[in-house]
């Protein structure tokens, strides 16, 4: 069987969507990968277990490992980049980023690793999207929706949520180099504010320092806030989850004094955006639009109207009276229909949920319209060594549901 027939039989089997593999154990920790065809031949593709993939430690399963050889194989003869070209050609995939930092940089260490990425792999990210999509500006998103008009096959818009600095510091170079726009959500609240989110702050105390419970506990104690739950379960990632997630129904004024007295006590930089880094960015062609005021979920706030209209008033406010903030993406994903008629009927025209979902452009058109996005977690694109597969966003990516988000 030469290449060609095993790269259409590839890419065959990714489209109708099943694959029969035989595995076979052999010398040196090598596996046989059998590929069946029509005519009962076979490609045999041979993988050793000490490779670069799976050389860290502790060792995948056989299945896992054999799962990823399967998408690795796939991927690299084409079959998933013909996949997504037919099947994707009328969706718009919106994706959603949150911080990017290097390694090396101080705020990394404590910081939040389902919502953080390295440069290294968000630079990996964006020639993924140059060699597999045709990525668009919002711009180019409203012209589309407003004039009727279709978008490129495999449309890809670029979003990024918050407003930390380091969208600025290290994003906003990496996409400027590589020619991309992105639309970047900012909280109204924390334009020109050098401590994080309270969540962050708190994430950042107990994952990077050993006396941080102990902190912790002293600070809720001189701040008067009372948790029901058990502080000692945070001692890994999911417990600390935990007591933020509890600490979420208190006095957030409190939580923020907390994580502001942190700030001052540490040597990080700033972690949000000031207004000359907002500026910037839509100098270099990116857009800005509105994550709300306080950062709070729209569902719970005591006044939604309030919140949606005063962070468009400070918006506009920092970014000059010509700026058109007409954008919007939900706090932590949360909204209804009455949180999303509210958002419409204070001025934004494009409201972006948490929802992971790609955008049928058959209908893009219609207003009342709610965008979707697909979260890019680091995690799940990087094997254990942190090192970037193609092969995994794609899978991350291509086969994600597809439809229209319409709240009457």
């Amino acid at each position: 069987m030469g290449h060609d027939s095993i790269d259409v039989q590839v890419a065959h089997i990714a489209l109708v969507g099943y694959l029969k593999i035989k595995v076979l154990p052999m010398a040196n920790n090598t596996y046989s990968l059998s590929f069946p065809s029509s005519k009962d031949k076979a490609f045999t593709f041979k993988y050793r277990q000490n490779d670069t993939l799976f050389s860290s430690a502790p060792v995948p399963s056989l299945f896992i490992q054999v799962k990823t050889v399967v998408k690795e194989m796939i991927y690299a003869l084409g079959g998933m980049g013909v996949y997504h070209r037919f099947r994707n050609r009328q969706n718009l995939t919106v994706v959603m980023f949150h911080r990017v930092l290097p390694r090396s940089d101080i705020r990394a260490a404590g910081a939040d690793p389902e919502w953080t990425m390295s440069t290294d792999t968000f630079r990996a990210c964006l020639k993924f999207f140059k060699k597999h999509y045709c990525p668009i500006s919002m711009e180019q998103l409203a012209t589309a929706h407003v004039m009727k008009k279709e978008l490129p096959a495999c449309s890809l818009l670029i979003t990024f949520d918050d407003g930390w600095a380091d969208t600025s510091e290290y994003a906003q170079p990496i996409l400027d180099e590589l020619g991309l726009s992105a639309l970047v959500f900012v909280a109204g609240s924390i334009i020109n504010q050098t401590r994080p989110f309270w969540q962050e702050s708190l994430y950042h105390l107990l994952s990077s320092q050993p006396d941080g419970l102990a902190k912790l506990q002293t600070l809720l104690a001189e701040h008067q806030v009372s948790i029901s739950h058990d502080l000692k379960c945070a001692k890994d990632e999911e417990g600390i989850r935990t007591v933020i997630r509890q600490l979420g129904n208190c006095d957030h004024s409190r939580l923020n004094a907390i994580a502001q007295s942190l700030q001052l006590e540490s040597d990080l930089p700033p972690s949000m955006l000031t207004t000359e880094q907002l500026k910037n960015l839509t100098v270099a062609r990116h857009s800005v639009g509105s994550h709300g005021m306080s950062h709070q979920p729209l569902t719970t706030v005591k006044n939604p109207q309030q919140e949606v209209s005063e962070a468009k008033e400070i918006l506009t406010e920092q970014l000059g009276s010509n700026a058109s903030v007409n954008t919007m993406s939900f706090p932590h994903g949360a909204y209804n229909k009455d949180v999303a008629n509210i958002c419409w009927a204070s001025g934004y025209e494009y409201l972006f949920s948490s929802d992971s979902l790609l955008n049928r452009m058959q209908n893009s058109n219609k207003k009342n319209r709610i965008w979707g996005r697909i979260h890019i977690s680091e995690r799940a694109i990087t094997d254990m060594r942190g090192n970037f597969h193609p092969s995994m966003l794609a899978t991350w990516l291509f086969s994600r549901p597809s439809g229209t988000l319409l709240t009457k």
